[in-house]
């Protein structure tokens, strides 16, 4: 049976580093640093966060709303998915400085938004170390769709 892990978010970390999980799921919430993941096999990890690296993993999928491309190195069979719609997505980008509500212009920013804070996240644009020179082999893309996940289920659980 997969263990489940679920965690409010980290969001006064500079860096979070992870390493050493077999067959886990990691709801981590968002994280307004960086995320490091090492020796991963067979895990499934949902988060958002503003820079990502993957180190000597294998087997797993990462649901993910990341600001910079996310980097892989000495990984086979990584699985990447967008999670563009996550509860807190506003304050998580609020906090990364990416945009200010004001009342004044809160409707504009709203449609504006809607359509910009997608194309901000990379979790497609894969940086694969081992394959400097164009596709990789090494990682590829889960089904298109969106993927809303509620990082307050943390809260049902205690």
């Amino acid at each position: 049976m997969e263990a489940q892990t679920y965690t409010e978010g980290i969001r006064d970390a500079r860096q979070v580093v992870i390493r050493d999980l077999v067959g886990r799921t990691l709801y981590l919430g968002k994280v307004s640093g960086s995320l490091y993941l090492e020796n991963l096999e067979k895990c499934t990890i949902f988060v958002a966060c503003r820079q990502i690296r993957v180190h000597n993993s294998s087997d797993t999928s990462i649901y993910l709303f990341v600001l910079s491309k996310p980097v892989i190195e000495d990984c086979k069979n990584i699985r990447f998915g967008s999670l563009n719609d996550f509860e807190g997505r506003e304050k998580f980008l609020i906090s990364c400085g990416i945009e200010e509500k004001t009342e004044q212009n809160k409707e504009a920013q709203l449609e504006e938004n809607s359509h910009c804070t997608l194309s901000l996240n990379k979790w497609d644009q894969v940086l694969d170390f081992n394959s400097p020179s164009g596709m990789s082999p090494n990682w590829h893309k889960l089904e298109a769709h969106t993927t809303y996940v509620d990082f307050s289920l943390s809260k049902q659980l205690a």
